[in-house]
């Protein structure tokens, strides 16, 4: 078991803490292809045909180019700021404010005043939530289902890209999110899929929580 960090947006945070956001999709970072003889290509690297489809990913998804692996640890970096308890404290007794350096999350206690740290630096002991990767692999970004889209997280849209109304669909949310990031939609790259279950745990405290072998 690895662990390691993950960042989300704001939205996509609530998503997590509402139990709608199960998997995400991330770029590699390095471009992938792929060979009828040769299998997934990356890095100058060819990664071999197996038996099947899935064994023929599996050579690929086990390679170090993979993001993570089933079993691994994410920890999951987000907005935020420290509680500073001589500025922001006005009680004069009876004082339920948190002592200071107290983490605060902006998907969660944006007051729209205070200044905010951006999620890339978030020191892992700030992380509240964790990812248990269950499933790894590897696919074209169009080949995502309406079922998938929906549990990225994404509200269902009934309006199409020119702000025209539409039928409703999951995947044209996930395209407008996906592009608002990546700006890549219409060349359909390999992309990683990770699943995950979500625990609402610091990473460390949870690694402290499970059974000694």
């Amino acid at each position: 078991m690895k662990t390691g960090p993950i960042i989300f947006n704001t939205e996509m945070v609530n998503a997590l803490l509402d139990g709608r956001k199960t998997v995400t999709r991330r770029p590699p970072k390095k471009e992938v292809t792929y060979s009828e003889h040769g299998g997934f290509c990356c890095d100058g690297y060819i990664f071999g045909l197996g038996f099947s489809p899935d064994s023929t990913m599996n050579n690929f998804v086990k390679s170090k180019h993979a993001l993570c692996q089933v079993g691994d640890l994410l920890y999951v970096r987000e907005t935020f700021r420290l509680f500073n308890h001589s500025d922001e404290c006005g009680c004069s007794d009876h004082c339920f404010c948190p002592p200071s350096g107290t983490p605060l999350y902006f998907a969660t206690h944006n007051d729209g005043e205070s200044k905010w740290k951006p999620s890339i630096h978030m020191p892992r002991k700030f992380s509240r939530l964790t990812l248990k990767v269950t499933d790894v692999r590897i696919e074209r970004l169009h080949d995502i289902t309406e079922d998938q889209a929906k549990n990225e997280g994404c509200f269902i849209s009934n309006v199409d890209e020119f702000h025209k109304p539409a039928s409703p669909s999951y995947i044209r949310s996930f395209k407008f999110l996906w592009d608002s990031i990546y700006k890549n939609w219409l060349d359909n790259p390999y992309i990683w899929v990770i699943e995950f279950d979500v625990i609402n745990q610091n990473i460390d405290d949870y690694i402290k929580s499970l059974p000694s072998k």
